[in-house]
């Protein structure tokens, strides 16, 4: 994340995990967030795995 600076205090990302452990859908908050960051924040949980079951949401602080 220090290539794009650093995230807004307070912002969080909400993830919609599917039953394959990926993230099926990735919001932040706040809209505002530096379009370059979101998409370096959004890739990161993109490529993470989350462990396998029924839907679930997990909302994530960064700051």
């Amino acid at each position: 994340m220090n290539q794009h600076g650093k995230p807004p205090l307070g912002t969080r990302v909400a993830i919609r995990i599917a039953p394959d452990g990926k993230a099926r859908n990735i919001t932040l908050a706040p809209e505002t967030t530096d379009a370059a960051l979101a998409t370096c924040i959004k890739g990161v949980f993109r490529d993470a795995a989350f462990p396998q079951g029924k839907d679930h949401d997990l909302e994530v602080t960064l700051n």
